[in-house]
């Protein structure tokens, strides 16, 4: 009842350290709209927000939505809250939020999407975090800031269906989902995309373009800009930095994707996503990718950062900072402060959402026992 009362201009603020449901929510007439955890006597409050199960003999179980939040045009912030969708019994969602336009934030915030086993991180069951399906050149802006974003359910952390144009900007961002690209868009662009000291985990790619971007001319399809950043390919599986969207399979040489997008680099680590050419080694590679986009080679790297621990797509929902402490070893001509600043991400809770797998087996690799889920009042 809080959230559908809500109109345009509210702030929400959540005196609650437990679990509050949410159904999917008609951002029509609410926005903008700022959910956020409040402060009071010095004791921080930071509510979960976690989809509300539905019975499966309700007949509501069977209805669909488009996002958990969702909205033509919207301005959405959350800050300072846990949040959890998707798992058993849960109404089905296209995205985290969906809109045609607009503007999402997410500061202070971790979101968590929930699966029910290694079947829900299969390619048609991962869904966006953001999805945007305008029909035309409407801009949409996502902001991360200081935020953890977790779960193999994860597809893109933004899929541009229509004609969109998205600006992203991710600073101390961790990221760990599913075997997607990162970045999806369908419409030529032009594209903003800015990550500052971000970890993103277990990607297919981090942008895909689709094949009508890549024949453009004029304006950039897409304007990168990456510091002091590890993006990490699936270790088990094909990666690669850039994709075509319509044929995923097909990887053009790194030459085409440098007509069409512009890189600005400083200290980035592209461990198992170097571009693949014929009769390359990672060495050669790298420096072809360098040479295409005009950087310094040396602001580049493929070194393995060393983390603790290499989850599969199910365990994506139960990692933390912890799992992704830099080996600085591995990275000793790079930035000391590359990647996520561990003591500036919001703090997560120690367990899971809802899992198929036992908590003890995959508590093990990663120091003390991951007791709490998203749902317990403990925090």
């Amino acid at each position: 009842v809080l959230f559908r009362s809500a109109r345009a201009g509210d702030t929400i603020l959540i005196r609650h350290r437990g679990p509050l449901e949410v159904h999917p929510l008609n951002l029509a007439g609410k926005s903008p709209l700022t959910i956020k955890g409040d402060t009071q006597d010095g004791m921080d409050f930071w509510p979960i927000l976690r989809q509300t199960k539905v019975h499966w003999e309700n007949p509501r179980f069977k209805d669909t939505f488009p996002g958990w939040f969702f909205g033509s045009n919207i301005d959405l912030t959350f800050e300072k809250v846990h949040l959890g969708f998707g798992g058993p019994l849960r109404q089905q969602v296209g995205a985290g939020v969906q809109a045609e336009s607009g503007n999402v934030t997410f500061t202070n915030c971790t979101v968590t999407a929930a699966t029910t086993g290694a079947i829900d991180c299969f390619e048609n069951d991962r869904i966006p975090l953001v999805r945007t399906d305008g029909s035309d050149s409407s801009a949409f802006q996502v902001k991360f800031d200081h935020c953890v974003i977790r779960g193999g359910r994860l597809g893109p952390a933004i899929r541009c269906d229509g004609k969109t144009i998205a600006n992203i900007e991710a600073n101390n961002l961790l990221w760990a989902g599913g075997f997607d690209s990162w970045f999806e868009a369908e419409g030529p662009g032009p594209h903003s995309l800015s990550l500052t000291n971000s970890t993103l985990l277990g990607m297919q790619s981090l942008a895909s373009l689709s094949e009508s971007a890549l024949s453009a001319t004029g304006e950039p399809a897409l304007k990168l800009a990456t510091k002091d950043c590890i993006l990490l390919g699936a270790y088990m599986n094909p990666s690669t930095l850039f994709r075509v969207k319509s044929n995923p399979a097909s990887v053009p040489e790194v030459e085409q994707f440098a007509k069409v997008v512009t890189w600005q680099a400083s200290d980035v680590v592209l461990h198992q996503l170097l571009p693949k050419s014929k009769g390359a080694n990672k060495s050669t590679a790298l420096k072809s990718l360098a040479t295409a986009f005009n950087l310094p080679v040396e602001t580049l790297s493929d070194a393995d950062p060393g983390f603790r621990v290499r989850p599969a797509a199910p365990e994506m929902q139960d990692i933390d900072a912890r799992d992704v402490q830099v080996n600085h070893r591995n990275l000793k001509n790079l930035s000391a402060t590359i990647g996520v600043l561990m003591d500036d991400l919001p703090p997560v809770l120690a367990g899971l959402v809802e899992h198929a797998t036992e908590p003890d087996s995959l508590s093990k690799p990663r120091g003390r026992p991951r007791i709490l889920q998203i749902g317990r009042a403990h925090v």
